[in-house]
């Protein structure tokens, strides 16, 4: 994945000049991500991400790469307006014009909704709804949340859900869901430890490894398994850290 600021240039030139369009980088990319949480950090550039992506996904297709690199935007769960439980999710309707047009480029071009799940976030904002257990998403959490036929033990997994539904809804469930970035920070709040950051990342990892989420079982092949597995042993010696490793979750 490479996340990079673009200038007003054009983005064969901002390709070229960045080593994409062709090289050992190039062999290596998989994805484009056109900012991060724009639409929760800066409305300004909201309607400019969609003809962004476009123009990107063109110029891979001049190159021939529009088939190995896909081109999407990374949002914060606050992309969701519901999501509780995760088979109601809905996405944020003031949003709703930039990420219908963005879901229908997803669809159309095979590219992954790509999220940002913190659920230490969610644990600090609300400790009375979002007890640690749930945050840790360990698998042991003392009241799990009970969907039909679902049974969620975490809140990573419930996020993650939630956005596939509200997928769904709005007529988009064959679009993936790809964790961009999660993990847990281990200073700054008494939750905030060394010991929690170690559970709640590589417990995360191996759920992705193993079995994906509740709604969208892994459906994935070799190579697939293969480079999870490899991120989990990262992890395993780097785990008070945050996890960037994408986690395909379907």
């Amino acid at each position: 994945m490479y996340h990079h600021h673009i200038p007003r240039v054009y983005p064969h030139q901002w390709l070229r000049s960045n080593g994409l369009a062709a090289g050992p980088v190039a062999a290596r990319l998989r994805y484009l991500v056109v900012g991060n949480e724009v639409l929760y950090n800066n409305q300004f550039y909201a309607l400019h991400l969609v003809p962004a992506m476009r123009n990107l996904h063109t110029t891979l297709a001049t190159l021939g790469l529009d088939r190995a690199v896909k081109v999407s935007s990374a949002h914060a769960s606050s992309v969701l307006a519901v999501s509780y439980p995760p088979s109601a999710g809905a996405l944020d309707g003031a949003s709703l014009d930039v990420l219908r047009p963005m879901l229908r480029f997803l669809a159309d071009t095979g590219a992954p909704f790509m999220l940002n799940a913190y659920p230490f976030i969610s644990h600090v904002s609300d400790p009375a709804n979002v007890p640690l257990d749930y945050a840790l998403s360990t698998g042991g959490a003392a009241a799990p949340v009970r969907d039909g036929a679902l049974v969620y033990t975490g809140l990573f997994h419930a996020t993650v859900d939630a956005v596939a539904a509200a997928l769904e809804r709005e007529g988009f469930g064959g679009v993936a869901v790809v964790v961009t970035e999660t993990g847990w920070p281990t200073a700054g709040h008494p939750a905030a430890t060394p010991q929690n950051a170690a559970v709640y990342n590589g417990g995360v990892a191996e759920r992705a490894a193993r079995g994906g989420v509740p709604l969208r079982p892994l459906r994935r092949g070799r190579q697939a398994r293969r480079r999870d597995r490899a991120a989990l042993r990262h992890l395993q010696s780097r785990r008070h850290q945050g996890l960037r490793h994408q986690l395909h979750l379907d």
